[in-house]
């Protein structure tokens, strides 16, 4: 292994990565379905037209961040 990463400068690094991403409430969400099949779906699920909000909420944010608002 590269003794870079052994390296107190790189433990500094890391850990603060870490925090960072695990703070990280809103991602895109929606995995390899396109944003028009998430709204057609989630219309066919509500019989209405849904929103463009509403649906990029859906794709981008974690159950976390969906509890929150």
């Amino acid at each position: 292994m590269c003794s870079f990463w052994n390296t107190e400068e790189w433990q500094k690094k890391f850990e603060a990565g870490k925090s960072n991403r695990k703070n990280d409430l809103c991602i895109h969400t929606g995995g390899s379905i396109g944003f028009d099949e998430h709204r057609a779906n989630m219309e066919k699920k509500e019989g209405k037209k849904v929103g463009y909000m509403k649906v990029f909420f859906q794709t981008h944010a974690t159950k976390e961040c969906k509890k929150r608002v």
